[in-house]
């Protein structure tokens, strides 16, 4: 049997790397500092400029800086931004995020609804939050617009835009592997590769895989799944032709999908304005025992609903998958004038039981499911008018 020995190596060490680079960041705090100042070429509005000329309050991220910060999807990015917070949402999985930038943002997921803050991956905009969760392999940078950005942005951006701007592909052969592991089980890998095919054509291929246990137990629930358990794996393909230094049209599609359990979900309060749902839940009532709060913030009860064939059904686990594609064209006409054509046709839906008591009792406990589609097109002209 043929072994490829140096393949072998440079898996092992890119395995390695994470583990081997950490204690050295410490250690070189100055030239992280200084690695800070660094100009960085951004699209905030819509062409390229240095981020010291964009006259908008904006966060950016190159690949380098999310490695060394340990960034690996969308939710990382609000811990090191100011005024941006990401968070979930009890009923939805890891791959769903809110997006808040100045206190602006969408706390519900439903279908229905459109979000505060606009989300774009290489300009296509990702109508809800299904899928959101971008896993940052592969990416060129991050921008983070505080709002209001509705003249460049549309009407869901006026408390800002996040744009993800992923690497296209190259004329160099190349590609690069990551693993980190930590604590509660938690493993996390990523890769890319990279190749031009002739002169004029390049392929690249990028992946991805989470997986993390849960943070606590559904107490009353027969069930391995856990609170808080991920399960998740997104891919990304793209193919770019440029006959001439004139024009390119590229082409990707990129999947998310993944399982778990609901996360941490306790009611701390009685939603019912009479106080009815703790009356109900007293063990003194007798109306519905054993339905107290579990002691354990980290536990949930975990509720159950009854189907239509009358089939007892947990609420504790979701799912959530999404997909989609894009086609780019630019295409450079004279030396003051250009044009951008992006159409996009991306999918998503969600399964969910929802427990909104979090006793044991079947109050408020319910399925959830839905599905969204959605087509885009967007034509931008740029030029210098002499104005």
């Amino acid at each position: 049997m043929k072994v490829n020995h140096w393949a072998l190596a440079a898996g092992i060490a890119a395995a390695l790397l994470p583990w081997t680079c950490e204690p050295l960041l410490a250690q070189d705090s100055a030239n992280e500092d200084s690695s800070m100042l660094e100009e960085i070429i951004v699209t905030a509005t819509k062409r390229e400029e240095s981020i010291y000329d964009v006259p908008i309050a904006i966060t950016a991220f190159t690949e380098e800086m999310m490695i060394r910060q340990g960034i690996t999807d969308l939710t990382d990015i609000g811990k090191f931004v100011p005024n941006l917070n990401v968070t979930g949402f009890s009923a939805g999985h890891t791959s769903s995020v809110n997006p808040f930038i100045r206190g602006i943002g969408l706390q519900d997921h439903l279908i229905t609804t459109d979000p505060g803050v606009g989300v774009y991956v290489d300009g296509v905009y990702l109508g809800r939050q299904v899928g959101q969760n971008w896993s940052l392999a592969n990416i060129e940078r991050v921008e983070v617009l505080r709002g209001p950005q509705g003249t460049l942005y549309g009407r869901n951006s006026i408390g800002g835009a996040i744009n993800i701007i992923t690497r296209k592909p190259g004329d160099e052969t190349g590609g690069r592997v990551k693993l980190y592991a930590g604590t509660r089980g938690r493993m996390y890998g990523d890769f890319y590769y990279n190749t031009p095919v002739g002169d004029t054509f390049a392929f690249s291929v990028t992946g991805a895989y989470t997986q993390r246990d849960g943070v606590g137990d559904f107490l009353n629930l027969d069930t391995s799944t856990e609170v808080g358990e991920i399960d998740e794996w997104s891919g990304r393909v793209a193919a770019e032709w440029s006959p001439t230094e004139e024009f390119s049209l590229l082409f990707a599609y990129d999947k998310n999908d993944g399982e778990g359990g609901l996360r941490p979900y306790t009611t701390l309060i009685d939603e019912v304005p009479s106080g009815l749902l703790y009356q109900l839940c007293h063990p003194a009532s007798g109306s519905a025992p054993d339905c107290e709060l579990p002691a354990d913030p980290y536990d949930n009860n975990g509720g159950f609903y009854i189907d239509a064939d009358g089939n007892v059904v947990a609420s504790n686990e979701v799912s959530n998958e999404a997909d989609g594609w894009s086609v780019t064209a630019d295409w450079v006409m004279t030396e003051t004038l250009s044009w951008k054509f992006i159409y996009a046709d991306r999918s998503s839906e969600y399964g969910s039981g929802l427990d909104d008591d979090s006793v044991a009792a079947t109050l408020f406990t319910y399925p959830e499911t839905g599905f969204a589609d959605q087509e885009s097109a967007e034509l931008q002209l740029f030029g210098d008018f002499g104005v």
